[in-house]
């Protein structure tokens, strides 16, 4: 009798487990986030959700001033205005070198540093806006980088120095990491889901339109007295 209550225990538990398993598979889809239809097929859970994100709920945003398109559009473009300073600050110094190497007397090694340190320092921006905008946001990081922009600015404008030029340079560079690692992604969470693609490419739109930009100011101050801090300011 022992014998056949062990042989029995399985199958009966099999057949209580059994009509449990539809829903264990539901529930380590949905934790995959993954859910598995009635017909068997995968269907990825943000699907599901992908309606719900900011950029389609400010689509159905109107006020008195514009409507929701318009307001989408006008967030994205202030907010692409990184991408365009980070152009337009990578580009100018190549028509602005030359008048600073006259006013500074500068050799080939200060000259590359002022250069090279926009760069340089980009990139250690761009290392740290990730977890500046995990600890701030996406909106603080792109304010953040719009007055270090500012600041960067105003201080090459009024250098008087090589020092003073540098530094400037330097703070310019941490802006344009900052904003080259937050704008794409803040674009791509407000942007409905049909529209992220284009609106995702204008960031790299304006990085290109600002060096055009760059490049049309330096010609414009290339021959006024003092012209480049019309061209760094």
């Amino acid at each position: 009798p022992s014998l056949a209550r062990r042989r029995v225990r399985p199958s009966t538990t099999a057949a209580l487990a059994e009509p449990l398993m539809p829903a264990r598979r539901a529930v380590s889809g949905s934790l995959r986030g993954i859910s598995v239809s009635q017909a068997g097929q995968p269907e990825v859970a943000a699907r599901r959700v992908s309606s719900l994100n900011d950029g389609e709920a400010l689509l159905g945003f109107s006020s008195g001033l514009c409507s929701g398109r318009c307001f989408l559009y006008w967030l994205i473009f202030l907010s692409c205005l990184g991408g365009l300073l980070f152009g337009y600050d990578t580009g100018v110094i190549s028509g602005a070198s030359l008048l600073l190497k006259e006013r500074f007397r500068l050799g080939a090694v200060e000259l590359e540093a002022v250069v090279s340190s926009t760069i340089l320092f980009a990139a250690l921006g761009s290392l740290a806006s990730g977890p500046i905008n995990m600890r701030l946001g996406r909106r603080p990081t792109i304010l953040l980088g719009s007055a270090t922009f500012t600041l960067g600015a105003l201080l090459m404008a009024a250098s008087a120095s090589f020092g003073t030029l540098v530094l400037g340079r330097v703070i310019v560079g941490v802006a344009v990491g900052l904003s080259s690692g937050t704008v794409p992604m803040f674009i791509a969470e407000v942007a409905p889901t049909a529209m992220r693609g284009k609106l995702v490419a204008l960031n790299n739109v304006c990085i290109v339109s600002g060096q055009v930009l760059a490049g049309l100011v330096d010609g414009s101050f290339a021959l006024v007295p003092a012209g480049w801090r019309d061209m760094l300011g």
